[in-house]
């Protein structure tokens, strides 16, 4: 137990490590947990490899500062409201003093990922707990967990009114002109009169063979797609105008 009202979890802090701990916090505080620890981090959907030290290690501290009442403000119990009380994590090296704060939102996603390293969001990445001793990480979660409450799950219905939402519509004036000049002619191809492959010098061989081929596959060139309506009865025929050549263009 430790003086001036607060308490703490762990039994394996010595008397001067606690007196050097109750020194570098706010004097209205609660201390509800300690533990030795180091300090992780690792960005967002990462792999268990890739958990990085900070450099910051000493005795973590899980505790609140006292309760402030707010006349003003609309009746509740958090940040902002009648009732406010926050939590955090500040981190205590033995030789530099505090080293470390976290301010702990409304809700925090805090969980176990080994026995000895617990897991959190930040505002940027996460971050993670490397305890010295599994039973002080065991105290330390259920301290945390029977005083911050986990971010809501999202329910069913919330989900599929989501899905239900018309997707957004991008405005026009969001989709810059291209520059004026900026069209280049790369490359064309098609069939010129004879129903013959043409293409520019930019084409491939390797294209043009290619294309050479389409006939034995059923394609017909314009040609000869024009001789068969023409082989048509006089109702079915089809005005078929001159063949065009659509050019390939790209961006300078």
């Amino acid at each position: 137990m430790f003086s001036n009202s607060r308490s703490s979890s762990s039994t394996t802090l010595s008397e001067d490590v606690k007196r050097n701990m109750l020194s570098c916090l706010p004097a209205d505080s609660k201390v509800l947990a300690t533990a030795s620890a180091k300090v992780y981090h690792a960005p967002f959907n990462n792999k268990s490899d890739e958990w990085t030290f900070s450099g910051l290690s000493g005795t973590m501290v899980f505790g609140r500062n006292r309760l402030t009442m707010h006349a003003d403000r609309k009746l509740g119990r958090g940040l902002g409201e009648s009732s406010e009380q926050t939590y955090w994590f500040r981190l205590v090296d033995p030789s530099k003093g505090l080293v470390w704060i976290h301010q702990i939102p409304q809700a925090l996603d805090y969980g176990l990922d080994k026995p000895f390293f617990h897991t959190f969001s930040g505002k940027s990445r996460m971050f993670g707990f490397r305890f010295d001793d599994d039973a002080d990480a065991s105290r330390f979660l259920k301290k945390v967990a029977s005083h911050v409450r986990p971010p809501a799950a999202r329910g069913r219905k919330q989900r599929l009114a989501q899905l239900a939402l018309p997707p957004k519509r991008l405005a026009p004036a969001l989709v810059s002109a291209p520059a004026p000049g900026s069209f280049v002619h790369v490359a064309h191809v098609g069939f010129d009169a004879r129903g013959e492959v043409e293409a520019s010098h930019a084409v491939g061989p390797g294209w043009r063979m290619m294309l050479g081929e389409l006939p034995g596959f059923g394609a017909k060139p314009p040609a000869a797609a024009a001789a068969t309506d023409d082989a048509k009865p006089s109702g079915t025929q089809k005005k078929r105008g001159p063949v065009r050549r659509k050019p390939v263009v790209a961006f300078a």
